[in-house]
């Protein structure tokens, strides 16, 4: 395999991910971005997207509202994400035990909507029907008010701070060269233009999510809320979605008895603070899940706009004649699809070949 240099505009999660397998290819990696490396102890900047996110692997329950693309996307992912947690060791917050859906009685015909949706496509091995006994065993602590859940055994989760951490420490040392704290002005077909100078490479790989804006007229942003508490009081070992006709709120554990809690989307490009009515609807809802979350304290409340296209699946746009990449437009499922999409991404550049027919929905070739 030939070695590449490969300059990568933007450090989300699709930049460190196509970044970490390309160095694991053997190829050289320049990394761009306009965020500081770390970011311990600032004030007055905005926490980067693929920070805030929940970091769900959850390829089925995102069958609820996703294309069945997304779904298989995310299930390739996963074997990946386990060798990539057994390659960056235990500081790395990694779990596959499953994820569970519940239910207020009330609102039960969202469950049976998405379990149509999963036997539309087949995929009804995909889950196990819980009664309130077996689901009582299994989290003891969720509340006992939900009669019956699903519990999908193959989906994980990951914590995208522990994964930046793993970046910043394992990933970034291996590194050609690194510019953080960077403005890039500017992208060619093989070159990358910064307010310090312009820097050449074999392929350029555009990961910049919304700030690709002008280059992208069809990307718009997203709003997502999260809230992060510190519960030491609450043992839930799994991320827990809460159906809801208008929303969907999740829950989903982290390091230190802290857990994050979410709702999925707000169409609106928006970057104002967490609004009175969503943290009411957010913590309301984790109360629900278990009464001793009324104790719980309040870490974090952050906001972000993740970048989308008008059907919400991702785009990667390879330029015919060209040594540039753009992919962009994973939405919410950031954590969930990036590990295929990298692979993807770089078995075109390593072989030279168009994507396979299963990808070709998503994947462009442009002058």
């Amino acid at each position: 395999m030939q070695k590449l240099s490969l300059g990568i505009v933007g450090a989300g999660i699709m930049g460190k991910m196509v970044g970490f397998l390309a160095l694991q290819r053997g190829h050289e990696v320049t990394y761009f971005d306009n965020n500081p490396l770390l970011f311990d102890n600032i004030k007055g900047k905005t926490i980067p997207c693929s920070l805030v996110a929940a970091g769900m692997l959850s390829p089925f329950c995102e069958l609820e509202k996703a294309d069945l693309i997304i779904s298989k996307l995310g299930e390739e992912s996963l074997p990946l994400w386990e060798r990539i947690s057994k390659e960056l060791g235990r500081s790395f917050y990694f779990h596959r035990k499953g994820g569970i859906v519940v239910s207020h009685p009330e609102d039960k015909n969202e469950v049976l909507s998405l379990k149509r949706k999963l036997k539309q496509h087949n995929l009804d091995h995909v889950y196990e029907e819980f009664s309130k006994v077996k689901l009582e065993s299994f989290e003891p602590e969720i509340s006992t008010n939900f009669k019956n859940a699903l519990y999908f055994p193959n989906e994980g989760h990951v914590d995208p701070l522990s994964f930046h951490k793993a970046f910043v420490e394992k990933i970034v040392p291996q590194c050609r060269d690194y510019y953080f704290d960077t403005e890039v002005v500017n992208i060619k077909h093989n070159s990358v233009e910064t307010k310090k100078g312009h820097y050449s490479f074999d392929y350029i790989i555009d990961c910049r999510g919304l700030q690709a804006k002008n280059d992208l007229n069809t990307l718009r942003g997203v709003r997502g809320e999260v809230i992060k508490v510190k519960a030491s009081g609450v043992k839930i070992s799994r991320p827990v979605r809460l159906m809801h006709p208008r929303y969907q709120i999740y829950v989903v554990p982290r390091p230190e008895d802290c857990y994050l809690i979410g709702a999925t989307t707000i169409e609106s490009e928006d970057f104002s603070p967490v609004s009175v009515r969503s943290a009411l609807e957010l913590l309301s809802a984790l109360y629900s899940l278990n009464s001793s979350f009324s104790e719980a304290r309040i870490l974090e409340m952050n906001v972000q706009c993740r970048p989308a296209f008008t059907n919400n699946n991702p785009k990667v746009i390879f330029t015919k004649g060209g040594r540039l990449i753009r992919v962009n437009g994973l939405y919410r499922h950031g954590y969930l699809i990036s590990p295929k999409l990298a692979e993807i991404i770089l078995d075109g550049i390593d072989d030279g070949v168009e994507m396979n027919t299963l990808f070709s929905e998503f994947c462009f070739w442009e002058e």
